[in-house]
């Protein structure tokens, strides 16, 4: 470009150097540099510039704000979707409840019912002060452990068993021993 149409130009860049004392000798990046008046020119450049950059970083910041906003329009679609997915499990666990609830319920592995084991709580106005005044719990632990093993289909639920007489017990009276026996001993 420093052809013949662009001397005013070129004239431009070396006065630019000039002024700025770099052509010296020993004058470097770091090296002393006189300080000399700005001419309006100069002056109008530096503007010019400052403008551009100040432009730039608006445009800048602008797309950025747009990258955002067609941003923010994906996440609502986004959203949306997941509200709707929500929605349709939601209906879908309405719809299979009572087959869930049926899957819930133990399956009965005896004849017998299973008993539910006594549920008894503490309420906070009557805890005793120190840990040591709480009561030990009414049922023992291996019976919590078997009724565990119940609820849990691990161990058919058992009635229990009384010990009773196939027969009635016959009264009668062995030789040699009679009643009257029986009352003086």
């Amino acid at each position: 470009l420093r052809g013949a149409g662009a001397g005013t130009m070129a004239s431009d860049e070396e006065g630019e150097g000039e002024a700025d004392g770099e052509d010296g000798p020993g004058a470097g990046a770091r090296g002393p540099t006189a300080n000399k008046r700005k001419t309006r020119t100069e002056r109008n450049r530096q503007e010019r510039a400052r403008e551009r950059v100040h432009e730039e970083a608006k445009r800048r910041e602008a797309r950025a704000l747009d990258r955002q906003l067609s941003r923010v329009q994906a996440i609502s679609r986004e959203l949306d979707k997941e509200t709707r997915a929500k929605e349709r499990q939601r209906a879908e666990a309405e719809r299979s409840a009572p087959e869930a609830k049926r899957l819930r319920v133990p399956k009965r592995l005896g004849p017998h019912r299973r008993r539910e084991a006594p549920w008894s709580a503490v309420l906070s106005d009557e805890l005793p002060s120190a840990l040591r005044q709480v009561r030990a719990p009414s049922t023992s632990l291996l019976t919590e452990r078997y009724l565990s093993t119940q609820r849990r289909n691990l161990v058919e639920p058992r009635a229990v068993v009384r010990k009773r007489r196939r027969y009635e017990l016959r009264e009668y009276t062995v030789k040699g021993f009679k009643e009257e026996d029986w009352q003086k001993l």
